[in-house]
């Protein structure tokens, strides 16, 4: 998990939290285990996976010491401006409006070539 904060000049306060889960994981429950996961899970207010997730981590550990005492000094050695959560969310947009721009314009080439060889 990768976190900053950021202090915008009217004093609120800003918590980037991103994590990246790239690996699937599929396991075998009991009909009681699955009942008794989703039960927790709705009674906390979140999904299965994120109950497994939390389970393993207070299980068998979570990120080293010094692995999150580097990653502070990182954050700290952070310089420059750190966009609002709605600033965030507009950066995030536009990059998927200008992906979905560039894929359109990668496809019309194909269309316009396959109907020119009829």
């Amino acid at each position: 998990m990768v976190c900053a904060t950021a202090r915008e000049g009217g004093g609120a306060v800003y918590v980037y939290g991103m994590s990246m889960l790239t690996e699937r994981l599929q396991i075998l429950v009991s009909p009681d285990q699955r009942r008794r996961l989703e039960a927790e899970a709705r009674r906390r207010g979140t999904s299965v996976g994120s109950l497994i997730r939390q389970a393993v981590d207070a299980r068998f550990g979570t990120v080293s010491q010094d692995d999150r005492l580097r990653a502070l000094e990182g954050i700290r050695a952070t310089e420059g401006r750190f966009l609002s959560p709605g600033e965030l969310n507009e950066v995030v947009t536009e990059e998927r409006d200008a992906l979905v721009v560039a894929e359109e314009r990668d496809a019309q080439p194909e269309a316009a070539s396959s109907s020119s060889a009829r």
